[in-house]
């Protein structure tokens, strides 16, 4: 059935993040995490401005035509890399992904979005040195913003454990919705259980953590309610994506007003929907985002 939910005319949403080619099993698909996000919240009709840093070469202006098609907004100073990011992706018979990376970054200049309704961060400006005190300056500007936040840890880009969590949770303080894997919670917290990492998060500020567990579904926790969602049983081409359409569900969620509760009953009805939303991304190669008409054919 239809939702019933509609996204407010005014909403202002933009993505900060990476742009990367993703050249899977020797195909290009364009992708990165941030721009995966943006690509999933103009397909759902919410007009998202994308602060990313790509190049005029070839990959960069596919990159930049997926997201045109879609309805992305690219921020001006975008495109002003040497060359477009890249990761060599190989699938295992799973569906899982290890990734190779040559990764170009520079954060681009953000006060210039002006007031927001969310801001969402992605995990190369957060752990990158590079046009750090941006992203900082934004974070701290006192504009009243929702942000959210995706660390998604990737050990061959990110600094030393140490610095990469300090890093994580100068951006976790400032956002109220945080999504991380059980990869990341892992990398990040190497001595604490799940449970005690996605403690350790919502001490920090957020309102809600939700993290990914795969196959095993996802976890939503507030400071009233915790809740294990199961994953939807279905075809799995891979795993790219899934974690980014959760995120831009949860984004949805949190401009439709449905964040406003975060009691049990309200944490499963929002991971129930993006494990539904998650289930359509693995049924297809790459990060092909869904659409409004395969979010329309999902029921609440």
């Amino acid at each position: 059935m239809d939702r019933v939910e509609t996204v407010p005319q005014h909403t202002r949403v933009a993505v900060v993040g990476e742009s990367i080619m993703d050249v899977v099993d020797g195909q290009p698909i364009p992708g990165g995490s941030a721009a995966n996000v943006a690509l999933g919240l103009a397909r759902r009709h919410i007009t998202t401005t994308f602060a990313t840093n790509l190049a005029d070469d070839p990959y960069g202006r596919e990159i930049l035509s997926r997201l045109h098609n879609s309805g992305v907004i690219v921020a001006p100073g975008s495109v002003s890399a040497p060359r477009t990011s890249t990761a060599a992706a190989t699938t295992s018979a799973g569906g899982d992904v290890s990734y190779l990376f040559d990764l170009i970054w520079e954060t681009p200049e953000l006060l210039s979005l002006g007031q927001l309704d969310v801001l969402h961060v992605g995990s190369v400006p957060a752990l990158s040195e590079a046009g750090r005190n941006r992203l900082l300056e934004r974070l701290h500007s006192g504009l009243q913003t929702c942000v959210t936040f995706d660390p998604n840890i990737r050990p061959a880009l990110a600094p030393e454990r140490t610095d990469a969590l300090a890093r994580t949770l100068e951006v976790v303080r400032a956002a109220s919705i945080v999504k991380l894997s059980d990869q990341d919670a892992a990398w990040l917290y190497p001595d604490l259980s799940l449970l005690s990492v996605v403690a350790a998060l919502l001490n920090e500020n957020p309102r809600l953590v939700v993290l990914t567990r795969g196959a095993d579904g996802l976890s939503l926790t507030s400071s009233d309610a915790s809740v294990d969602v199961p994953a939807v049983p279905g075809p799995v081409r891979d795993t790219i994506g899934a974690g980014d359409t959760i995120m831009a569900s949860l984004i949805e969620a949190q401009l439709t007003g449905r964040t406003r509760m975060l009691d049990r009953e309200s944490l499963i009805r929002i991971g129930t929907r993006a494990a539904r939303e998650a289930a359509i991304t693995v049924s297809r190669v790459g990060a092909d985002m869904p659409t409004m008409n395969d979010l329309a054919s999902i029921d609440e």
